[in-house]
């Protein structure tokens, strides 16, 4: 077997693996997904030519300094295991494009400024205080996963060389600031900086023309003044934040897609958009309070979700939504439906999945459907 590439033994019950493993000198691709493994021998330094070796989901609290033998790996995954560091042995991988380590315990990593091939850098679900030294010399990163550490701010040098990354996750840390360098990131499509602490942007936000996704919640944010420059926005979850007003610029986001807000701004989004003549739809998620009463003006709308919060009504008023086809209502604590919703004429999906409604509630929306279906029916006759 020693002629052997590739060695799959991944979802088996393998306690460990045995030190003969030496011998296959030619293995190029070791996958031990989803095994039992705690440590590694040190004999795995013999095998040179391996570009691919996957350790995720395994009981690892180890790995042997010899890994830093395999001078040819491509792919290092050990997501998913109990490791409270990764050897400084690490940062002899100068061939490595993908460094994935999620799901640990770690709080320290060794250099990766030698890793100049990498394009993908996740380290979240860790305990890091501080980013890898040497990572803003990655100027080939396209993803950097950094959700939920303990991360307090953005080395600004960090930007300075990242012209290629296109998804940046800071989510879940502990960052005040955004640094102004972050205008640098000139390919950035998605940007996920939800649950800091952050209550401002720089003037320079309003630079990055690429971004398309943005997730902005649960911070301390007041204005979005910045934000409305960002001109090829398609998502935005700016929920449970400190904002009070939208800026009438915010009409200038023509392509976007998904909004998730407070309810509170609901009235407010509808008649800047009714006014601005929107003609696209629109996806509106809502994370908090009831929804409250307030005539639809934007019958533009085709899809709305209300899953998984709190209403107890819907308003009668819905029913003005003539191009509505989805309607998510699913997780609520609804105590009935409005008849007018059988005036939703382009209605294809309607979701009451978990709403524990009443079963008399049940049969009058159920009424009510087929006496519109009726009403409908006599119409087309005359």
């Amino acid at each position: 077997m020693r002629s052997l590439t590739r060695l799959g033994a991944n979802e088996n019950h393998l306690n460990e693996l045995p030190k003969e493993i030496q011998h296959l000198t030619n293995l190029q691709l070791l996958d031990l997904r989803f095994n039992r493994l705690s440590t590694l021998p040190p004999e795995i330094g013999k095998l040179t030519a391996l570009k691919k070796l996957f350790l995720r989901f395994n009981k690892l609290v180890k790995i042997p300094d010899e890994i830093g033998n395999l001078k040819l790996l491509e792919v290092f995954s050990v997501r998913n295991n109990r490791l409270a560091l990764i050897p400084d042995t690490v940062s002899n991988l100068v061939n490595l494009e993908i460094l994935d380590v999620q799901h640990n315990q770690i709080s320290h990593m060794p250099p990766v400024s030698d890793m100049l091939k990498l394009t993908s850098l996740d380290v979240q679900y860790n305990c890091l205080q501080a980013l890898p030294e040497g990572v803003w010399n990655l100027t080939k990163l396209t993803g950097l996963h950094v959700k939920y550490n303990q991360i307090k701010e953005i080395p600004s040098n960090l930007l300075l060389n990242m012209g290629g990354l296109e998804e940046l996750d800071f989510e879940g840390n502990k960052l005040c600031d955004i640094p102004a360098q972050m205008q640098s990131l000139k390919s950035l499509k998605k940007l996920y900086i939800s649950r800091n602490n952050i209550s401002d942007f720089p003037a320079e936000f309003g630079s990055l023309r690429c971004v398309e996704e943005l997730y902005i919640n649960d911070n301390n944010i007041s204005s979005l003044a910045e934000i409305v420059n960002l001109s090829t926005l398609r998502v935005l979850n700016m929920s449970n934040n400190n904002i009070m007003e939208l800026p009438r610029e915010i009409t200038r986001l023509s392509v976007l897609r998904v909004i998730a807000m407070f309810i509170a701004l609901l009235k407010e989004m509808i008649c800047l958009m009714s006014s601005e003549g929107f003609s696209s739809s629109f996806l509106l998620g809502f994370d908090t309070n009831p929804f409250h009463s307030h005539k639809f003006r934007l019958a533009i709308i085709q899809e709305l979700n209300f899953g998984a919060n709190y209403l107890k009504h819907l308003i009668p008023e819905i029913g003005a939504l003539k191009n509505l086809t989805h309607l998510e209502l699913n997780d609520n604590a609804l105590e009935d439906i409005p008849t007018e919703i059988a005036d939703l004429v382009s209605l294809q999906v309607l979701n009451l999945e978990g709403t524990l409604l009443l079963p008399m509630a049940f049969i009058g929306l159920c009424f009510s459907l087929v006496l519109s279906i009726l009403i409908m029916f006599v119409q087309e006759i005359n």
